[in-house]
């Protein structure tokens, strides 16, 4: 670091000034550069440097606050502060000059409530104090509130703004000084002092004589206006310069020569309205402009001196930001998005235009303030939604909330309320928070209607239910009584037919004895297709027991009921030996099986053994088990319908059968809580793959 505090400050004259704070308020004060030396002081407590900075013991307690303040000035916001062992409080501020630390400004020594006296008299006899005295300079140590911290810290804060602002300018006139020292050096037999300056100067300048004609330019003004001395010296009048005269800064410029004022403000300087000189060539900007006038002796005016700044790209920025705000407010307008802007300390609020407009009001109709909203909403809403704002603004939370706000016609508008608060203090309290409203009316009128249709449409459900399930049990007691009802009768034709097959049949020719051979066969088929509806009826109510089963017995048991069909057809059954045990239910699982190998025997081609094979996957979720043969095939078109009762695809003379056990096949697989696929092909063979979860 080049310079030291005590280079950049009158410490003198600081020390003055901290003495005087001192008289008035009794605040301990110092400053010290970063090698702790310190450069001034006042009001420092007897506690400190009678007591505990003069014990060792005790002092080892100071240098630890001193240690901890000093390893977290650079956390100082805008202090920071630490309460020692000894009960006392010490804050430290950071002088920062021109972006560099040069010390610290320290204020302490005192307490926050009213200090323990049983603890500092076991202070005087832990450390050997004398006890009246150390309790007296106990008392006269001054308490502070947390309020009275606060102000003295934000009071100490512009005060060290005012250090830093002193040691900003003499570190400048240092620096100037040493420019200036090595410029007249260099320069000392071409130029003077003032030409120095102001050409090395890093703002743009220029000097006029008392009529506004320009004597005097530095290098900077001419980089930024692009122009050399040549085109401006004794020939730009800054009194006749039209873009001050257009741009209504004339007044201005003119009271600088006139009254001896000074002036400053903002214009868009271009070279084609310069007035009397040709300066087209010149840059266009925007610049802060400050002009003064310099005096004689006698106060009369000698020159006037002018200093610009380029604030065009601040400008840029300023013209862009405004953009960017009026293409919000467009798009906000353009969804019907309401912005408010709410000041917490004032309550007052900034409604956007769109916010009026979508209640049906004229822009700013309503007062700007907090109450307008509570007022406009429903009083079933405001109840919850106020406090939940709040709590929510209060710990600077983002929120969404919906309720209703009353329009200009009396009606109400549901709105769905979004924002956040931010801009916390060092109390970590919320100042400003923003969102906006969007109207939801037309959603929340879909949603009841919605509502309202799924309601129906769960009754319509429930009605429909209600019939299925009683058309259901109607068809189930149906299918129940005529297979009963038919019974009867059937055991009638069956039994007198016994008879007369057993009495008679030597008394029946040729043709007679056709057509008995004829009721016989239609009385089997018809006792089967009763026992078939009894089945598949008793399969829609019966309840499913599952339980852990062998699937060796079930098939074992299988093979033992197909053991007629099997042998008159010389059938050939292929099973593995060991087979995976199976949640399920057995009389389910035995129909399951028992009609699909039944099926594959029944259905082979003429002339060719029938062969039966069984097989199982096993995949993560489920046991398939695959029957398969090398039977007739069945068409592609019929493998669906296959599954539905009644559907046959041969006559009775071709195969016997009642066109209900694939039909069982699969409602009992649905019951089991599986499925059932099938591959197949013409003249080459089925397979039926029974899909059962494992669990």
């Amino acid at each position: 670091m080049k310079y030291k505090l005590q280079d950049l400050i009158d410490i003198k004259q600081f020390q003055l000034l901290l003495d005087r704070m001192n008289e008035i308020y009794s605040f301990t004060t110092a400053i010290l550069d970063n090698d702790s030396n310190i450069l001034a002081a006042s009001g420092w407590q007897d506690i400190c440097t009678k007591f505990h900075r003069v014990n060792p013991e005790s002092e080892k307690e100071c240098k630890i606050s001193d240690q901890y303040i000093l390893s977290h000035i650079n956390e100082a916001n805008p202090a920071v502060c630490y309460k020692c062992a000894h009960g006392l409080v010490d804050c430290a501020m950071p002088i920062i000059i021109d972006g560099v630390h040069y010390g610290n400004f320290f204020v302490g020594q005192y307490f926050l409530e009213s200090p323990d006296l049983d603890f500092f008299r076991k202070q005087a006899k832990k450390y050997g104090f004398d006890k009246a005295e150390y309790l007296s300079a106990v008392k006269k140590t001054p308490i502070l509130t947390n309020k009275q911290l606060n102000d003295y810290i934000l009071f100490v804060k512009e005060l060290i703004e005012i250090i830093s602002d002193a040691g900003l300018k003499n570190l400048k006139e240092k620096e100037a000084r040493e420019a200036l020292k090595t410029s007249e050096e260099k320069y000392k037999n071409q130029v003077n002092f003032l030409d120095t300056i102001t050409e090395n100067s890093p703002f743009a300048m220029w000097i006029s004589d008392t009529e506004g004609v320009l004597i005097r330019t530095n290098k900077s003004l001419r980089t930024i206006l692009n122009v050399t001395d040549d085109q401006v010296i004794g020939k730009y009048n800054v009194l006749h310069d039209d873009n001050m005269i257009k741009q209504g800064l004339m007044p201005s410029v003119q009271s600088v020569f006139n009254e001896l004022k000074t002036a400053r403000f903002n214009m868009f300087w271009t070279g084609t309205e310069a007035g009397d000189a040709d300066l087209s060539m010149a840059r266009e900007l925007w610049i802060d402009v400050s002009m003064f006038p310099v005096l004689d002796e006698n106060g009369k005016l000698l020159n006037v001196v002018c200093q610009y700044v380029d604030i065009t790209k601040r400008k840029r920025a300023e013209e862009e930001l405004l953009k960017i705000s009026e293409r919000l407010e467009l798009a906000m307008d353009a969804g019907e998005h309401g912005f408010w802007d709410w000041n917490l300390d004032t309550n007052d609020i900034y409604f956007s235009p769109c916010y009026y407009t979508m209640l049906g009001y004229e822009p700013g109709e309503l007062p700007m303030k907090l109450e307008t909203w509570i007022n406009l909403m429903h009083p079933d809403d405001k109840k919850t939604i106020v406090p939940e704002v709040e709590n929510y603004v209060k710990n600077a939370q983002s929120y969404e909330v919906e309720f209703r706000l009353k329009t200009k016609d009396g009606g109400w508008k549901w709105i769905s309320g979004r924002g956040k608060s931010f801009k916390k203090d060092i109390d970590g309290v919320s100042h400003r928070a923003v969102g906006v409203h969007v109207d939801i009316t037309d959603r929340k009128r879909a949603e009841q209607e919605l509502q309202k249709l799924n309601k129906d449409l769960e009754l319509r459900v429930a009605q429909r239910t209600q019939q299925l399930e009683a058309t259901n049990s109607e068809l189930q007691f149906f299918v129940y009584s005529v297979s009963h009802d038919l019974r009867a009768p059937l055991r009638s034709i069956m039994g007198f037919s016994e008879i007369i097959s057993r009495r008679y049949i030597d008394n029946l020719n040729e043709e007679g004895l056709e057509y008995f051979g004829y009721v016989l066969e239609a009385s089997k088929n018809m006792a089967a297709l009763i026992e078939g509806l009894l089945l598949f009826s008793r399969l829609a109510k019966s309840p499913v027991e599952k339980e852990l089963i062998n699937l060796n017995e079930i098939l074992q048991l299988v093979l033992q009921s197909l053991n007629q069909d099997i042998v008159e057809n010389n059938a050939k059954i292929d099973i593995p030996d060991t087979l995976p045990e199976i949640k399920g239910d057995r009389a389910l699982l035995s129909q399951i099986f028992t009609n699909l190998i039944q099926n594959a025997i029944m259905y082979h081609r003429a002339g060719m053994t029938p062969e039966v094979t069984l097989s199982v996957e096993d995949s993560k979720d489920n046991i398939i088990v695959k029957v398969s043969d090398n039977g007739q095939g069945i068409p592609e078109e019929h493998h669906k319908k296959i599954f539905n009762i009644f559907q046959r695809l041969h006559t009775n003379d071709e195969c016997p059968g009642t066109g209900i056990g694939l039909a069982i096949v699969k409602k009992a697989v649905v019951a089991l809580g599986g499925s059932i696929t099938l591959e197949s092909n013409v003249d080459k063979g089925s397979t039926f793959s029974v899909i059962l979860p494992k669990n």
